[in-house]
């Protein structure tokens, strides 16, 4: 097709009439412009034209539809030929494949964890913990592991030509990030677990996890090692005793004689007496392993239940409070040495020239003689005094005996 012909040559490219009465000359058409006019409209009709053939139509001047009848035919024609009909929604593709991937599209033959796309999918935790765990393979060094995710080590070969393990066995690995890097271990062939850390370029030691399956050793707590239900006498310190006996490891351990009311068998929850030393004995019995252990009764400086019941209050006979005065009552009731006194003196007479029995009322003491009459004592009598204590809390003098 032509390039855009040129407007004709006048100051507002337009075509203008004359007038002669005012002297006026109309637009003059020149030939250029009408050449140019001429082959723009033939160019025109050429591409008409070309419209026409490509549908195998020949132009007829008494039709005024053929432009769009040739279209539709070309149309037509084109979509036959493989051009996409709306009503298919792109089920007429001749690739299917080939055009999602033009498209960048993802195929619903994709899977996530073997979820198929052709669906909505939840993910699970089994998803992350199983078919996401990554497998640490041959000489792999557990330093180098810092990205956040689940790992397993599933041969002990393997573990032993890697680094930096806790333990050379295989395992899991999990691996956490924070301020740094923190990673557990977990042996597969019991309940073992370490954990270490990584801060800026250094890795911590690998520390394992206690629990009652993996207790700590004497060793690792600093505690004296045991050789059964008892402690060795070589395991103590130098010099250290227990009730002045010496536990150097260097003599036998004499102890005073024990009460224990009769001979106790090594055979239920006590040391037996192999897990001692040969030679080894206490308060004089032998601890070599080839008899029972029997301590002789003896004494301690304590009593036993049947002798502290016959000395003191059995267990529940006491008296209960408000029965018994506090030492304040009894002091306030009886006072001390120096609140006792004697009362108002008193004569007791006898009427014969002898004593008859006779004895002072309760409380009272006899003070004194009393004789009567001539140096021959035909008559006698006695002064007694009533004995009094000072009652502190209302302030009277009590009689005793009253």
């Amino acid at each position: 097709m032509q390039e855009l012909m040129p407007p004709v040559n006048t100051p507002d490219k337009l075509f203008h009439d004359g007038d002669p009465t005012q002297g006026i000359e109309g637009t003059i058409v020149t030939a250029e412009w009408l050449n140019n006019d001429q082959s723009a409209v033939r160019d025109i009709q050429q591409e008409l034209i070309n419209v026409l053939a490509a549908a195998a139509m020949q132009p007829d001047p008494a039709k005024q539809n053929q432009l769009v009848t040739a279209i539709q035919k070309i149309l037509g024609d084109g979509i036959s030929d493989g051009a996409l009909l709306k009503e298919n929604n792109l089920s007429d593709l001749a690739d299917a494949a080939l055009a999602v991937k033009n498209l960048n599209a993802v195929p619903t033959t994709r899977k996530i964890n073997g979820h198929a796309l052709d669906k909505d999918t939840n993910v699970t935790a089994q998803d992350i913990f199983n078919a996401q765990a990554v497998g640490l393979g041959d000489a792999a060094d557990l330093s180098t592991i810092t990205t956040p995710g689940l790992y397993y080590q599933p041969a002990n070969a393997a573990a032993e030509t890697g680094k930096n393990y806790p333990e050379a066995v295989a395992g899991s690995l999990e691996v956490y990030k924070h301020a740094g890097i923190t990673q557990i271990y977990r042996t597969y062939n019991n309940s073992r677990a370490y954990i270490r850390t990584l801060y800026g370029d250094a890795w911590t030691a690998w520390t394992k996890q206690y629990d009652t399956a993996n207790k700590p050793t004497p060793t690792e707590i600093g505690a004296l090692a045991s050789n059964g239900n008892a402690v060795s006498a070589t395991k103590l310190q130098t010099a250290r005793t227990i009730g002045g006996v010496a536990f150097d490891g260097t003599a036998n351990i004499n102890l005073p004689g024990v009460n224990t009311g009769g001979n106790q068998s090594t055979t239920g929850n006590a040391a037996t007496a192999t897990r001692l030393q040969t030679a080894r004995t206490i308060a004089g019995v032998s601890f070599n392993g080839t008899a029972n252990i029997a301590i002789p009764a003896g004494n301690v400086g304590a009593y036993t239940k049947a002798e502290s019941d016959g000395r003191f209050q059995p267990k529940g006979n006491y008296t209960p409070t408000g029965t018994a005065y506090t030492k304040a009552e009894s002091d306030g009731r009886y006072g001390i040495v120096n609140s006792v006194r004697r009362g108002g003196q008193q004569v007791f007479n006898s009427a014969h020239n002898w004593i008859a029995n006779w004895e002072s009322p309760a409380g009272c003491v006899v003070t004194g003689v009393q004789q009567n009459g001539a140096d021959d004592g035909r008559k006698m009598g006695f002064y007694y005094r009533q004995l009094q204590y000072l009652n502190k809390q209302t302030g009277a003098w009590v009689n005793i005996g009253d």
